[in-house]
């Protein structure tokens, strides 16, 4: 038997009432609707050791208008008849603009300019190259542009052809909901909720962003139209909605919720944020969030308990409810500020990924405090999936009781100085001179260096 995909939010959706004032706002700016704009983004620049070449151009225009670069060829030696050249070619590699400018250059400093009209050009994306050319197979110095012409009146007619298309399609899904894939349904959740933003974008002025936004919500559209088409026939197995993710186990390396095995896909948040986004990752099925709680957010107080944030356990009742994991990591990294006033030492000798020194004597208990505060608590939810130590963590241990641990590893691994030496490929005369270098262009010292300071780490953790 088949899971149907639950349809409980598409119901109802069918009027989108952000439309009617999105209309209304776009009939008021009607005449804005039927302007062009044009922006100009630097890609990147390349040089030779003979040249390079400076060079400024606005950002945005408002059609019609005069795109003007300014620009400076900085040369190392003098050169005659050099050309600087504005290039402008549409997606399909064709021109659409050359111009250029010839100069006789001089070592130093060597100011140009190259005005372009793009009057007549199409509404689209653009590439300009900005080159200093010595011949036609020799270029001394460039700069790349993205240029993207848009025209009000079209973003418009794009928004207003995409709420049409998504008022039909979940009318659709609603009457054929038995044997939808359900990923069409995750998408239209999607397209749903991201419309409106893409319309406020475009009133507000931000014409790229609408435009972008529109374009991927109308590729969601038709991946829907693909998956309504290619609609799997009854005798064959559906593709299953995301899982819910309760009591979760491991076991044989997999991941098992309530004996299924389920794979995780989410979001990572700070914990208020994924509050409020829980319905919407699990309309869009998710099944997991991930969160980082550390000293900071638990140990407010130098003195008195410690505390859980109230976001924790809403999070944790959210993600009950809709049957999504929860990953937390104890973060401690991020350590309560009233620490560093305590014992100022302790932000002394930070490194890596820690602000602190990881082998302060009072760090041990801070970070039991934190983790017998939070521990507790999330450890009964049945939306916990794991409790990470810590995040990537890249740890250094120094100070003179450091070193003296390197001391005795090298005395343990290797029994003598003169075997030391030969195998590190150093010099010293007597154990006691060995230092904690990392900059050491000894490869072997550093080995050994790492695998001691990874005991220290695995220790720590």
């Amino acid at each position: 038997m088949h899971r149907s995909l639950p349809i409980s939010f598409l119901l109802g959706a069918i009027f989108l009432p952000w439309c009617a004032a999105f209309m209304a706002r776009a009939q008021e700016s009607s005449a804005a609707s039927d302007a062009s704009k044009l922006w100009v983004e630097e890609l990147g620049a390349a040089r030779t050791p003979q040249a390079y070449v400076e060079a400024t151009v606005s950002n945005q225009f408002l059609l019609p208008a005069t795109v003007l670069w300014e620009g400076t060829i900085v040369s190392a030696e003098p050169f005659d008849k050099i050309a600087a050249r504005v290039v402008v070619e549409g997606e399909d590699g064709e021109p659409r603009y050359k111009g250029e400018v010839l100069l006789d250059v001089v070592i130093g400093e060597n100011p140009f300019s190259i005005a372009w009209n793009p009057e007549g050009l199409p509404d689209g994306d653009y590439v300009a190259r900005l080159t200093v050319d010595r011949s036609e197979d020799m270029e001394l110095a460039s700069r790349t542009y993205r240029i993207r012409r848009i025209t009000g009146s079209h973003v418009e007619l794009l928004l207003q052809e995409l709420e049409t298309d998504l008022r039909e399609l979940e009318s659709h899904v609603a009457a054929v909901a038995e044997g939808v894939v359900p990923y069409a349904g995750y998408r239209l959740a999607i397209i749903h909720d991201y419309l409106p933003a893409a319309a406020s974008a475009y009133l507000d002025g931000s014409w790229r962003r609408a435009l972008d936004d529109s374009r991927f919500l109308q590729s969601l559209l038709d991946t829907i139209r693909v998956d309504l088409s290619l609609r799997t026939a009854k005798d064959e197995p559906l593709l299953t909605p995301i899982p819910v993710v309760r009591n979760v186990e491991i076991r044989d390396g997999m991941f098992m919720s309530e004996g299924r095995p389920v794979f995780l896909f989410g979001a990572t948040a700070d914990c208020d944020v994924l509050v409020s986004a829980i319905p919407a990752l699990r309309r869009y099925g998710l099944n997991m969030v991930e969160t980082r709680v550390g000293p900071a957010d638990t140990l407010e107080q130098r003195n008195g308990a410690g505390t859980v944030p109230q976001a924790v356990t809403s999070l944790l009742e959210g993600a009950e409810a809709a049957g999504m994991g929860v990953t937390m990591s104890l973060a401690p990294d991020a350590m309560a500020p009233w620490v560093y006033d305590a014992w100022p030492a302790l932000a002394e000798g930070g490194a890596g990924t820690f602000p602190y020194d990881v082998t302060h004597p009072r760090l041990e208990s801070i970070l039991e405090r934190h983790a017998e505060t939070l521990l507790p608590v999330v450890s009964g939810s049945t939306s916990l999936v794991s409790v990470a130590l810590a995040d990537r963590p890249e740890m250094q241990f120094l100070g003179e009781p450091v070193r003296r641990g390197l001391i005795a590893f090298a005395k343990d691994q290797y029994g003598d100085r003169e075997t030391m030496n030969r195998v590190w490929g150093t010099f010293y005369l007597d154990f006691n001179e060995v230092v904690l270098n990392w900059n050491l262009d000894r490869p072997a010292y550093r080995h050994d260096l790492s695998l001691y300071q990874y005991e220290l780490g695995t220790a720590f953790l």
